[in-house]
């Protein structure tokens, strides 16, 4: 357990206490409501309607929906301050984003995986203006100049196709528009936090020729002090551009144009192991160090670099063909480099260095055509998918004096065809169904060997001299294959509008994740496996209720998922990605908005995840071996999770208006292995237990809605608490999550 003192809800009392102010809140919305009600005013006091994108049958209104969907505007996401992803997941049920380093980890509803190597792909998706991002380490690109993010959860196998199992995260960018405007933002907190971004909307030739700007640069000081080089360590500086043009050469076509760039360089803590009250170098070391872990102070003998960057282009034509069909093709290239220098074993002594540069080129093309007719909703397409990738994979092993190089390089190409239309039976029944038929080949190659002596330079530790017959080590060896596989992902659904305002909706979807390549292998034979399974179950409804002043979504599911990637033991000592479990996945959700006033908004969620395997009887146990791990939790799935905000705004006359707002976001324990915490395990590096995040903002908007000046606080509580960690040895290895920040951020609208 990860031990982060201060107490902590358990998880009875957190349920407990999340009902009570959830219900307060509903309670306080309703009188509030009825009150507005009596005294005739209803102006501005209903919830808008949210727009989404995510049927691909152009927008539909989030509660016609029939989708678990969260999503958030740009006005949103700019007052909760989320930079990122991993921002998103304090305001979304049943996600969960962990970090191997500075790769992501998506976990939607218990749908995840540890391995974000070369060769294995990831169980949740991410879409960048329709366009898939293949490398986990792409994920944490900023937010720049967007409309919206929607957040799709249960398998999207139909249309957004293979590794969608746990779902989807679409990232929309706001488009260029006929107005002369833009934006200019600029902030400075602790951790000498500095952030400055701005856009500017450039109609060219009204109507014609539409352009948009917008960039982003965000730096923070380091976190954490490394007593092993004397240096603080987990500082990021990060910048991003994005370019738009909209072309619309006639009333039916017009073309979108878009390129972006991300750059991000940091010396980031990644897994570290957290110094106990002593705070002697070797006490990291110890099996079963005693006391609560520093959160300010690591020690390792080498710091962690890190440098990320990528870019991409892509071109979106759409034509309408007439009042009832629209036909869309987008094409994207995008390309990816990254490299990463980390002191594998987390100590101070010299026993591991990894250092790894990878590189990926990756090109995909979509078709498809949507029809809106009175009775008939439907999308047709075909989707063309190529990724090139390599990866230098350097460990140094000073203490033997040795080196193993792994030089793996990946090519996957894939192609799809899928349609998904809904029909009505009457004004109030619907009928939806959809299937996609997915063909995928990848080829896998990699060079494996050991050199001496050992080098912190790649170039010199790959060129070093080749080890053959080296007691312990195996003898270098080459290995090629090609995996072919196919699926098909059904969707199968029920609709009833009861009301304007009530929807229900049932469905039965199937979600598949591709096969891979385990890069970490030592054999051979270790290193394929075979895709994964999931038949989700789902039943929901959207209602807005009050006159649409309170909103609440609820959505109750069940999965059969089958052959999961998992790591199992292989005699003697090492370990490989297999398909050897079965697991079920079952849980609820609801959201919630109410705007009593229209000075009011309270917002809450609360999502119940039981996720357990079903079968899995080789599960491993770093230093004891094996174990069956039926029955246990799957990793990154916290039992329970609960969110409970708001924002309160007053007029002060000519003077504009001043807010309040903030939000609490609890989460129940979370496990990392396997194992939980049973069958001899080592208890300090297999969960974090649950803890609670306070946010709080308080701002000025001046009358003409130009200006805002806001101060702002996350974690004010300065909560510790780790969001990943690693089970190299024995002992305590983590990603901290981020400490208490705050700062001041103004804003310049024109």
């Amino acid at each position: 357990m990860i031990d982060t003192g201060g107490g902590g809800f358990v998880c009875s009392h957190a349920i407990k206490q999340t009902m009570l102010l959830t219900s307060c809140a509903i309670l306080a919305a309703s009188a509030a409501m009825a009150a507005e009600e009596s005294a005739g005013d209803k102006k501005d006091s209903f919830l808008e309607e949210v727009m989404v994108t995510a049927t691909k049958t152009g927008e539909t209104n989030l509660q016609s929906t029939p989708l678990a969907v969260s999503a958030f505007t740009a006005a949103a996401l700019e007052q909760r301050q989320v930079s990122d992803v991993r921002d998103i997941m304090e305001y979304t049920p049943s996600l969960t984003i962990s970090e191997n380093t500075t790769m992501a980890q998506i976990f939607i509803r218990g749908v995840g995986s540890n391995n974000v190597f070369l060769g294995a792909d990831s169980s949740s998706t991410i879409h960048l203006d329709g366009v898939y991002i293949a490398r986990p380490e792409s994920y944490f690109t900023a937010l720049l100049d967007v409309e919206r993010v929607e957040i799709l959860r249960g398998p999207q196998g139909t249309l957004y196709g293979r590794n969608s199992v746990g779902g989807t995260i679409n990232i929309i960018s706001r488009r260029p528009s006929n107005e002369l405007e833009g934006k200019i933002q600029l902030g400075y907190g602790n951790y000498d936090a500095f952030h400055a971004s701005g856009y500017v909307n450039i109609p060219v030739i009204a109507d014609k020729v539409l352009a948009s700007f917008s960039g982003q640069r965000n730096y923070h000081d380091a976190y954490l002090k490394n007593i092993g080089t004397g240096n603080d360590i987990d500082e990021e500086d990060n910048y991003a551009l994005r370019g738009q043009l909209l072309v619309k050469p006639s009333d039916k076509l017009e073309l979108l144009l878009r390129a972006d760039y991300n750059d991000s360089r940091a010396a980031e803590a990644g897994f570290v192991r957290l110094l106990r009250p002593t705070g002697h170098p070797t006490d990291s070391l110890s099996f079963k160090p005693s006391g609560k872990p520093n959160f300010k102070l690591v020690s390792t003998n080498l710091d962690h670099l890190i440098d990320r960057t990528q870019k991409g282009v892509s071109l979106e034509a759409n034509y309408d063909i007439d009042d009832n069909l629209a036909l869309k093709v987008l094409g994207a290239y995008r390309k990816w480099d990254f490299f990463m220098s980390v002191d594998a074993d987390a100590s101070s002594i010299n026993i591991f260095r990894t250092m790894m540069e990878n590189k990926q080129d990756q090109i995909s093309i979509e078709a498809n055509l949507s029809g809106n007719y009175e009775k008939v909703k439907f999308v047709l397409g075909a989707y063309y998918f190529n990724e090139d990738a390599i990866s230098d994979w350097t460990v140094a092993v000073p203490i033997f004096g040795v080196n193993h190089i792994q030089r793996p390089n990946l090519i996957d190409d894939n192609y799809a065809f899928f349609g998904q239309g809904s029909y009505n039976i009457t004004d109030k029944l619907s009928v939806t169904a959809g299937i996609r038929y997915t063909h995928e080949k990848k080829d896998f190659d990699i060079y494996d060997y050991w050199t001496a002596p050992d080098s912190l330079d790649k170039e010199t530790a790959e060129n070093g001299t080749i080890l053959v017959g080296a007691p312990g080590l195996s003898d270098p060896f080459s290995f090629a294959v090609e995996q072919s596989k196919s699926a098909w992902t059904p969707k199968f659904g029920l609709e009833y509008q009861a009301t304007d305002d009530l929807m229900l909706y049932a469905s039965a979807t199937r979600g598949f994740k591709s096969g891979g390549f385990d890069m970490l292998a030592t054999r051979p034979e270790d290193f394929p496996y075979d895709p994964e399974y999931l038949w989700a179950y789902e039943a929901g409804l959207k209602g807005d209720f009050l006159e649409k002043r309170l909103r609440a979504n609820i959505a109750a599911f069940y999965y059969d998922y089958t052959d999961l990637q998992v790591q199992i033991f292989v005699p003697p000592a090492n370990t490989r990605t297999q398909n050897a479990a079965d697991a079920t996945i079952k849980g609820i959700e609801l959201e919630m908005q109410a705007r009593p006033t229209e000075n009011l908004d309270i917002f809450a969620s609360i999502a119940y995840l039981d996720a357990t395997y079903k079968s899995f009887p080789n599960a491993t146990i770093t230093g004891f071996g094996t174990f069956d791990a039926k029955g246990k939790h799957l990793n990154n799935a916290p039992k329970w999770k609960f969110l409970i905000g708001g924002q309160y705004t007053h007029s002060i006359g000519n003077n504009g208006e001043v807010f309040i707002g903030g939000e609490y976001n609890w989460q129940g324990k979370r496990y990392y292995t396997p194992a939980n915490d049973g069958a001899n395990s080592i208890e300090s590096i297999e969960f974090q237990k649950g803890y609670g995040l306070l946010n709080a903002r308080l701002g000025w908007n001046s009358p003409d809605g130009a200006w805002q000046i806001m101060a702002y606080g996350k974690n004010l509580t300065d909560k510790k608490y780790v969001t990943n960690t690693g089970n190299f040895t024995a002992n305590i290895s983590a990603r901290p999550g981020f400490p208490r920040t705050y700062g001041v951020m103004s804003t310049y609208k024109f």
